[in-house]
């Protein structure tokens, strides 16, 4: 069985891929995590959630806004995600964010 260590990713290497992703260089909404803006893809992240898909195309006030605050959410917790959810990133999640 391979050995699984723990994530050490620092926060600047989360930042390497954010705020500008090579595809979406400016994005179409940003999120703002512990006041940290990431530039995302509203369609990728409706297609990756069920439940952005229905705070994006909804009645929900967040259907209309180009900038959205996640209060409660940390900003790692939510690159990890954004990380998942970009195809081209090719990222392998860890036991260890798991927990």
């Amino acid at each position: 069985m391979e050995e699984v260590t723990e994530d050490e990713t620092s926060e600047e290497e989360f930042v390497e891929y954010f705020p500008e992703i090579p595809a979406f260089p400016k994005g179409d909404l940003i999120l703002v995590v512990e006041g940290k803006e990431l530039y995302v893809n509203r369609q990728l992240l409706t297609e990756a959630s069920p439940v952005l898909r229905a705070m994006l195309e909804s009645d929900f006030k967040e259907s209309t806004q180009d900038r959205i605050e996640l209060p409660g959410k940390s900003y790692k917790g939510v690159v990890e995600f954004l990380k998942c959810t970009y195809p081209f990133l090719n990222y392998n999640i860890t036991v260890s964010f798991c927990y």
